[in-house]
């Protein structure tokens, strides 16, 4: 459901503000294979813009995005393409965000 609302630019401030990002962080680090993908996907959605990008980074998002796209993890526990690839696709996203580090 969050992932449809931050399909949508008015929507997409409000959830952050409303502190969806540390449960979003907290479902790509203990949820389900089905629930860390829409976690991941959730997120990815999120990062339009700069602000969005440093409160992502701020809640944490980076350490289990990248968990969940490295090789190691990968070798012991097989992740299907699909997970990488939405991983990834967040991943690219917030660092589109380059103006965030500023």
């Amino acid at each position: 459901a969050i992932g449809m609302l931050a399909n949508d630019d008015a929507t997409r401030p409000l959830i952050a503000a409303v502190g969806a990002l540390p449960l979003l962080v907290a479902l790509l680090r203990t949820g389900t294979e089905d629930g860390t993908n829409k976690a991941a996907d959730a997120i990815r959605m999120l990062a339009h813009d700069a602000l969005t990008c440093a409160s992502i980074v701020e809640a944490g998002a980076l350490p289990p995005l990248i968990a969940l796209v490295s090789p190691s993890r990968a070798v012991r526990i097989p992740k299907p393409a699909r997970s990488l690839a939405v991983s990834w696709r967040a991943l690219l996203r917030i660092c589109g965000c380059a103006s965030w580090q500023r």
